[in-house]
């Protein structure tokens, strides 16, 4: 087995106005920064590639990019992930398995300086062809609460309404209001390692999935960081001929900045 890790650092433009973690694909919690004028900019890329030989030829690449800013009041997050594996057979032929692309905007608005109880609106979509989703296509409202827990850990728990497109390979396209369920739980366990649970939750009519992303995260500087993420991505109505459950697992180097 031959694991390479590789690094993406780009420098991005100041923005003129919310991560989007995926929700559910984000991974522990990014490094941020001091802005200027007293908020706080997220800004950080990684990617990761791992190559198998020998028996079976396998690929697995990922990469995500991160940017945000949160302030006294307003946190807009704009997140992009990016998962897929190639395998190679005996006679030579190589095929995509999965190629899972998700885009995510979020915009959370606290109602008091303690920033505890806010609202928030959220937009994303997701596709991965190879394993039946063409597209799933999610906007919603809600309200979210953020609490301390014991020492520096943080979670935030948000409930509300979503209104989700879902269309799978030779299933009739799926339009439906869901209820949203979402969690993040972000906990230090020392100086330069955190781990981090985040989940969320759609269920309506035919439409009812489950996503769980573990993050385990090792800040080796002010810049670079080593990030193990394990998702699981659980859809109760699959396209036919899939499984309702995908399991990824990802080592990524980056750099915040």
């Amino acid at each position: 087995m031959l694991t390479a890790v590789l690094l993406l650092q780009a420098a991005f433009p100041q923005p003129i106005l919310s991560p989007v973690v995926p929700e559910g694909l984000e991974g522990p919690a990014p490094v941020v920064q001091e802005a200027d004028d007293g908020g706080i900019w997220t800004r950080e890329a990684d990617v990761g590639i791992t190559k198998i030989e020998g028996n079976t030829e396998t690929t697995n690449a990922a990469a995500n990019l991160i940017y945000g800013w949160e302030g006294d009041r307003n946190k807009w997050e704009l997140a992009a992930n990016y998962s897929a594996t190639r395998e190679q057979d005996d006679t030579g032929d190589q095929t995509t398995t999965s190629r899972l692309f998700v885009y995510q905007g979020t915009y959370d608005y606290f109602f008091s300086d303690e920033k505890n109880l806010y609202g928030y609106a959220k937009a994303s979509k997701r596709t991965n062809k190879p394993d039946g989703l063409n597209e799933r296509i999610d906007a919603g409202v809600g309200l979210g609460y953020r609490f301390a827990l014991y020492t520096d850990a943080q979670a935030n728990v948000e409930a509300g309404a979503s209104y989700v497109i879902d269309d799978k390979i030779n299933t009739a396209t799926e339009r439906s209001p869901v209820f949203r369920g979402a969690y993040d739980v972000d906990t230090p366990l020392s100086e330069d390692i955190s781990l981090t649970n985040v989940g969320e939750f759609l269920n309506g009519d035919a439409i009812e999935t489950y996503q769980h992303a573990l993050g385990l995260r090792w800040t080796m500087n002010d810049t670079v960081y080593l990030q193990f993420a394990y998702t699981l991505l659980w859809d109760n109505f699959p396209a036919p001929g899939s499984v309702t459950t995908d399991r990824i697992w990802v080592l990524v180097l980056g750099a915040s900045f």
